[in-house]
């Protein structure tokens, strides 16, 4: 079925502003229910779509079945004074849609977003992780200076970053506590880009008795790694491990940060097939395209067992691509971390959690 998009602003001539701060909360896992419920208590209208299996969600939200049903519902009891777009973090998976895991049936194109903005001046949009070829057409719709001030990457925001950096780490030391059967204590593990949760990461690993080696690029960045009490292992300029062998032999864990294909497929054949490795880097992930396509394991999270004698290398290797982990290992938390950044940008005031 065509999708029809229905805009019922600006108001006919005469109407007059209801005063009202209108959001309108497109798709997202859980830790939409924690912005939802900040922007609730501040007094916001909420509309929702995208989000029909969302559990928790406070009363008085709208859930509607589209972005269109949803600015009819806002522009019902008059135009909103200001009317606010929320787009999830990451914004999508496939750089056309909106991100909706928590309703996989809903479709919410872009382009119907770019529309609306293009249409209603008196909209914002806020959203994680915008797509370049999304910001790219917003600026040529809306010009370099509307975009600027009408369209916020609110993951840009080291209010966002920082503590999300600290869940990821968490999250990942958990994941590969789950799928290894050795302690933490004594282990050995690498990581791969030292920015924010490479630190994080590094950091609680050796706290936890890790014994762990940091690859990175910068001399820097190194250097911050000796510090810490890692050892350590530069990455060359095209990204690739100086020493690939130091790397596929006696690690239990390997865990990528670095959103670039750092993980090629000569490295991939000399690692030993009973190392973890966790790719934690957002799109494209660290694994480079080629290899990629050997790992048919089923996609996002999923892992081919080690130890198949006689099967192909990339058989028995265990790659777990798993991004985005403080919205499945802990929503709760990463809600009120986006709350925190967001509420004051819709309304002015702190959230009060």
């Amino acid at each position: 079925m065509e999708y029809t998009l229905s805009l019922p602003m600006p108001p006919p001539a005469g109407a007059e502003p209801s005063g009202r701060t209108a959001v309108i909360v497109l798709g997202g896992d859980a830790r939409q229910v924690a912005v939802i419920r900040a922007l609730t208590g501040a007094g916001c209208a909420v509309y929702a779509a995208g989000l029909c299996g969302a559990a928790g969600l406070p009363e008085g939200v709208r859930l509607c079945g589209s972005l269109a049903a949803c600015l009819r519902a806002a522009g019902e009891t008059g135009a909103p004074e200001m009317l606010t777009l929320l787009l999830p973090l990451p914004v999508s998976r496939d750089g056309e849609t909106v991100h909706c895991p928590l309703e996989p049936t809903a479709h919410i194109p872009l382009s119907d977003i770019a529309d609306v903005l293009d249409s209603v001046p008196e909209t914002r949009l806020l959203g994680g992780c915008l797509p370049a070829d999304f910001r790219a057409e917003l600026a040529r719709r809306l010009g370099a200076d509307g975009a600027r001030t009408r369209v916020v990457d609110y993951y840009t925001l080291e209010t966002v970053q920082v503590p999300n950096a600290r869940i990821t780490a968490e999250a990942a030391v958990m994941t590969a506590m789950e799928l290894t059967d050795t302690a933490l204590l004594g282990s050995r593990m690498a990581v791969i880009g030292y920015g924010r949760i490479g630190q994080f990461l590094a950091r609680l690993l050796l706290a936890m008795g890790v014994s762990v080696t940091v690859c990175a690029r910068r001399a820097e960045s190194l250097a911050f790694a000796r510090g810490d009490g890692c050892a350590t292992l530069p990455l060359r300029s095209d990204g690739q491990a100086a020493g690939l062998s130091a790397l596929a032999h006696g690690y239990d864990v390997i865990f990528n940060t670095v959103p670039a294909p750092v993980l090629g497929r000569r490295l991939l054949e000399e690692t030993d097939p009973r190392t973890l490795i966790l790719d934690l880097a957002s799109a494209p992930g660290g694994v480079d395209p080629e290899a990629s396509a050997l790992f048919a394991a089923g996609g996002e999270g999923a892992s081919v067992p080690a130890g198949r004698a006689g099967l192909p290398w990339h058989a028995c290797l265990r790659i777990v691509r798993a991004p985005s982990l403080p919205g499945r290992y802990a929503p709760a938390t990463a809600g009120n971390v986006l709350a925190d950044a967001i509420l004051p940008l819709i309304t002015g005031r702190e959230v009060a959690l």
